[in-house]
């Protein structure tokens, strides 16, 4: 169901590695499309249990957002239990604060993805990249710096299975954040 109703995640969407146990899955959004633009008030999600790829059970939740908050809870079904919407209005008037991205660029034939930012006056410099499971798996403070551009690398290992990472880079006062996508051969 997930891949034929996502395009494989074009949408604005929240997936997820398979878990070796089932938990607890809480996901945030900000009720806006990839372009950022805010949605009309009427949502539904869509939720699927799979393991190794597998289609799986899903089911479907409604809810109407407005300028009340909302705090849903759905009645259990088999393989989705707990589940409930906590929708909090942006009529609070605090400003959201945009986290810029680095530019990635990966090299799909080989294992090394380079992240580039403006260079800085600044000494601090550091570069984190995790599983989609929140597991660091690099670390550097190694940058080339060109007088324009800052450079981090980062060469994948064998070990590193995942194919959707994500990425934490420090430059000066700016921390930039992003996901990126890696196939590794």
């Amino acid at each position: 169901k997930w891949k034929q109703s996502s395009a494989l995640n074009t949408t604005n969407a929240q997936t997820g590695a398979t878990l070796t146990s089932h938990q607890t899955h809480t996901i945030e959004w900000n009720c806006t499309d990839n372009s950022g633009n805010v949605l009309p008030d009427d949502y539904q999600f869509w939720v699927e249990f799979t393991e190794d790829e597998a289609q799986g059970p899903f089911t479907s939740y409604t809810f109407t957002k407005g300028t009340a908050p909302v705090n849903t809870n759905f009645a259990n079904l088999t393989n989705f239990t707990n589940v409930s919407i906590v929708y909090t209005s942006d009529n609070t008037a605090v400003e959201s604060i945009e986290t810029p991205e680095a530019e990635v660029i990966n090299n799909s034939n080989a294992r090394l993805t380079m992240f580039r930012v403006p260079t800085v006056p600044a000494d601090n410099a550091l570069l984190q990249i995790y599983d989609i499971n929140g597991r660091k798996v690099y670390e550097t403070q190694n940058i080339i710096d060109n007088g324009e551009l800052r450079t981090f690398q980062w060469v994948a290992k064998d070990a590193d299975k995942a194919k959707i990472y994500v990425y934490r880079l420090e430059n000066g006062a700016v921390v930039y954040k992003g996901k990126f996508y890696k196939s590794i051969r």
